[in-house]
Order: C-alpha cells, then sequence, then structure tokens
C-alpha cells in the first residue's frame, strides 16, 4: 500500500497562479504543482529554525507588488540559485519581481 500523499494544489479551486506552497517535502508538489512549490528542510525539533523568518519578506514583496503569476518568479532556476541558495547559507532572500 502507498502512503504517499501529494498536496495537490489544483484541489483547492483557488487561481494557481496566485498560490504558493511551502512544504518540507517537496515530493508532495512536485508532480502536481512544481512551478508552485517552495522546499524547505524539516524543521522538527529545531528551535532555532528561520527558515520562514527568511522567506517571509520574499513572500510579502510578491503579494504587495501584485504578481500576475507567481509561478512566472518561481522558476526552477530562481529556486536553485536564489531561494535555496540563500535559505541554504541563512541569508535573506533578494526581491526578484
Amino acid at each position: 500500500m502507498d502512503l504517499t500523499f501529494r498536496k495537490d494544489l489544483r484541489n483547492l479551486g483557488r487561481d494557481l497562479a496566485k498560490t504558493i506552497i511551502v512544504d518540507n517535502l517537496a515530493e508532495n508538489f512536485e508532480d502536481t504543482t512544481p512551478a508552485n512549490g517552495i522546499w524547505v528542510e524539516s524543521w522538527y525539533d529545531d528551535l532555532d529554525d528561520k527558515v520562514l523568518n527568511l522567506l517571509l519578506p520574499f513572500l510579502q514583496d510578491i503579494a504587495v507588488s501584485l504578481v500576475q503569476d507567481v509561478r512566472k518568479i518561481l522558476t526552477k532556476s530562481i529556486k536553485k540559485d536564489v531561494i535555496y541558495k540563500c535559505l541554504e547559507e541563512g541569508e535573506a532572500i533578494p526581491s526578484v519581481t
């Protein structure tokens, strides 16, 4: 029995151009809506976790700038070269809007 869970954002009935999922398991969104997902490391038992604090200004910037389609910002290269690199180094994510 396959107990793998997928978080298919298409089932939300929302505009995917305006929807982002932040998850510690990329498998939860990679098969269904990869352009909407941001993978973060698991934070279980990590009282010093700061990932969401680092992501917050970036996500607020997207919301405030009224981006028409978040998927155009969350490209594979932006995630790899900017977002994930900054999160790994514990640095603020620069605006990409």
